[in-house]
């Protein structure tokens, strides 16, 4: 039976998925909204393609995706972190949760045997507010 201390903690079969904050995907979403009905209604006045409407589809995803994509995710023995369009950018082993240090803003990956830090690109800015909560409980779970 697990302890109260790792009952919480990410398993193979369920990894801890944290996801961007999003008002910076509602902000692209927004904008990117408005700014394709706009080019549509200008194409419609105009008759000619506007190019406004390829901006607004981009920005428009960028959006989305920014919602709807996960950030990192933690196994038991490695963290991954994700680009925008959610195929793998890094993936950073450890040995242990307990290797996850969280100082100021960001999360670092800390080696016991070679005495170093590895920053990892994850900052609390970024991070939806309720996962980076969860992110600190599973690194100061040991």
């Amino acid at each position: 039976m697990p302890s109260q201390n790792t009952a919480h903690l990410p398993t193979e079969e369920h990894h801890f998925k944290a996801y961007r904050t999003p008002w910076i995907g509602i902000v692209a979403l927004i904008i990117g909204g408005i700014n394709l009905l706009l080019a549509v209604w200008l194409m419609l006045l105009e008759g000619i393609f506007n190019s406004g409407t390829i901006t607004g589809i981009v920005v428009t995803a960028a959006g989305y995706l920014w919602l709807t994509r996960p950030y990192f995710a933690i196994a038991p023995n490695r963290l991954t972190v994700y680009n925008l369009i959610g195929s793998t950018a890094k993936r950073h082993p450890f040995k242990a949760f307990s290797d996850l240090k969280i100082k100021g803003t960001y999360l670092y990956i800390e080696d016991a045997v070679e005495i170093s830090s590895e920053k990892v690109n994850i900052t609390q800015r970024l991070t939806k507010a309720t996962d980076w909560e969860k992110l600190k409980t599973i690194a100061f779970a040991t």
